[in-house]
């Protein structure tokens, strides 16, 4: 009997359940005013018609107005009537079983509850026909005012992004903060976002950032919001992007979104390392056997956040490919280090290298490489740069080695009036060829040779007009220390081989004054004495005649510098082989001369032949005036 009896309370029970339902959304609904606004109303199981009709009225302060229905168009109250003409209020059937109510801009006084009815298509009246939904509509109070303290930063400095948020307190409602970057014309990605409900999310693109602490928040409370990037990368630049939003919380426990607002920051400059940093090398160094090797690396630049990675490199000429002889690593550790050859840091951008006791082994170019690295986190660094310096050349020898001498000199001839330019090179064996004229397709080759492969070449090329004839001597200086050089040029005539004490033609003294000697009838007056480089004087001779040819030799005297006291020595003085300068005449330029001086005297002479004449015609040639005959004499003549 009991199990009846329960049986038909159960049925029963559904029985009452059994009829139309209608549902709206759980409320109560929170809303900003200007918002849009849609509140959905849904019914089943019902009898009749699939098509059913709706009808929403507002119930405020007491009182029922009439908002929109979907088959009575008069059926608006006239307080509504024009937002639901305009179009503001509308009515959209979504299905044959629901509908939606849609509010395009919503109002404060729009603050009530709405209830959606469902006229009656059953048989019998069972169920409810009817649902009512309480909104709350809240005024637009969330403000936003980004704003980025150093837009321009190094890279490895600190980047702070302030994002500025504040709204009037609303009950059920928070708010969230999410920073976005932009790069060029590519669309903003989120890097973090605080909120709702103090809730941190990460994108997947900063999430390992963020786990190693280069992203962080700055909370401060009354409304400031800031994220700070540790350690700034050239990534970082670019545009960023503060988003509010505005969210409220669902009688069922979700989170819906009802404002948002963005406010570009402004754009980020991130100067690269690379950029700033410049590593430099002493100038070339020349040696003697046991010397000390001292070179420096002066590496310049925001060093203060770089760990820096130094590296000496070692190659043959300037042209092979390096080795490394010795590192120090960015914690000080030197690699590659040893009695012979030593690498310390003298300065917070200088690193030394000393080499005791040099060997000609130890001769070479030299490079200094410099790695960069910033910190990326607590534990971890990046390299940010690197760079090599121009390299520096090393020569380690001895004065007073012997050389081979090997010469070539294939040509003669020059032009009378043109430029002759000799060289006189300033090295402790000067090698000059004994006879030299000149041509403008001449070409002459000088080398020495020495165990230390010591070279030196001398070229000869014309120049270009008005036919200039022109030669270059380089070479290597082979001398410890700094080395000033005393230089005279001197001219031996044809009939005069040798000098003697003559007065130089110029010279430059060991500051770089040059002297002219005095002006002499059967020397070249019109010359000029240049340094064309460290080790080469250039002598020209312009608009040559016969008097210029004949020998030309330089004299060098070497000072040289102690580099422990200070003081400079002079040297043995150093005497070139004569060259000797022939004038070859063209034909043209032997005879022009002769010729219009001998046809200028022609033309004088018979000019001042024709003047003596006509002079001498005038005044002296001429015959005694005739005397006329008396007429009377005649006429007495007649008469006898």
């Amino acid at each position: 009997m009991e199990e009846i009896f329960a049986s038909f309370i159960v049925l029963a029970t559904l029985a009452l359940c059994e009829g139309r339902v209608v549902k709206v959304p759980v409320g109560p609904l929170v809303r900003v005013e200007g918002q849009a606004v849609s509140l959905r109303c849904d019914v089943s199981d019902y009898e009749g018609p699939r098509d059913q009709d709706f009808e929403w009225t507002m119930l405020q302060a007491g009182k029922e107005l009439q908002v929109v229905s979907t088959f009575d168009s008069a059926y608006p109250d006239t307080l509504l009537r024009d937002r639901v003409s305009s179009g503001d209020i509308s009515i959209k059937k979504l299905s044959d079983s629901s509908v939606e109510l849609k509010i395009k801009k919503v109002r404060a006084t729009d603050s009530a509850t709405y209830r959606c009815s469902t006229p009656s298509t059953d048989t019998t009246v069972k169920g409810n026909y009817f649902a009512d939904v309480a909104l709350k509509v809240i005024g637009d109070s969330l403000r936003v005012a980004p704003s980025i303290p150093k837009p321009v930063v190094s890279e490895g400095d600190q980047l702070e992004l302030h994002c500025n948020t504040t709204r009037a307190f609303t009950e059920h409602t928070s708010l969230s903060v999410t920073w976005s970057h932009k790069k060029g014309g590519s669309p903003a990605s989120e890097i973090l976002t605080f909120g709702p409900e103090d809730k941190v999310t990460v994108a997947t693109g900063s999430a390992q950032r963020y786990a190693d602490g280069g992203l962080r928040l700055d909370l401060r409370g009354g409304g400031f919001y800031g994220l700070v990037l540790s350690g700034a990368r050239p990534e970082d630049q670019g545009k960023y992007v503060c988003t509010a939003r505005e969210w409220v919380r669902q009688a069922g426990g979700s989170l819906d979104k009802i404002l948002e607002k963005s406010e570009e920051m402004g754009t980020v400059t991130v100067k690269p390392t690379a950029n700033s940093l410049q590593v430099t090398v002493e100038k070339n160094t020349t040696l003697n056997m046991e010397d000390t090797l001292n070179l420096t690396c002066s590496v310049a630049g925001d060093l203060a956040s770089l760990g820096l990675e130094v590296e000496w490199l070692m190659g043959s000429d300037a042209s092979a490919s390096p080795q490394v002889v010795v590192r120090m690593d960015r914690d000080g550790t030197v690699t590659g280090g040893s009695a012979q050859l030593a690498l310390s840091r003298v300065a917070p951008g200088d690193f030394r290298l000393v080499a005791p006791k040099v060997e000609r082994s130890n001769s070479g170019w030299y490079s200094c490489r410099v790695r960069a690295w910033l910190p990326q986190s607590s534990s971890k660094w990046y390299q940010a740069a690197e760079m090599t310096s121009n390299p520096v050349q090393v020569l380690v020898a001895q004065l007073g080695e012997s050389l081979n001498r090997t010469m070539h000199t294939p040509h003669h001839g020059d032009f009378l009036s043109s430029a002759s330019l000799l060289f006189c090179l300033s090295l402790p064996y000067i090698c000059i060829p004994p006879f030299l004229s000149l041509t403008l397709d001449s070409s002459l080759s000088c080398s020495l040779s020495l165990s230390l492969s010591l070279s030196l070449s001398l070229s000869l090329s014309p120049s270009p007009p008005p036919y200039l004839p022109v030669f270059f001597l380089t070479s290597h200086l082979l001398t410890s220390g700094d080395v000033s050089f005393e230089v005279q040029w001197f001219q031996s005539p044809i009939r005069a081989v040798e000098n003697g004490g003559a007065e130089p033609l110029v010279s430059m003294d060991r500051w770089g004054v040059v002297r002219k000697s005095a002006p002499d009838a059967n020397l070249s007056a019109d010359c000029s004495l240049e340094r064309s480089d460290a080790h080469t004087f250039t002598l020209s001779v312009h608009g040559t005649r016969d008097a210029d040819a004949g020998d030309y030799y330089c004299v060098a005297t070497p000072w040289l510098l102690a580099p422990a006291s200070g003081a400079w020595s002079k040297g043995r003085q150093l005497k070139s082989q004569p060259i000797y300068l022939s004038i070859r005449l063209a034909l043209w330029a032997s005879m022009r001369l002769p010729l219009l001086c001998g046809v200028g005297a022609a033309v004088a002479v018979g000019l001042l032949s024709i003047l003596v004449g006509l002079i001498c015609a005038q005044c002296c040639c001429r015959n005694a005036l005739h005397t006329p005959r008396s007429t009377n004499k005649l006429m007495d003549m007649e008469m006898d």
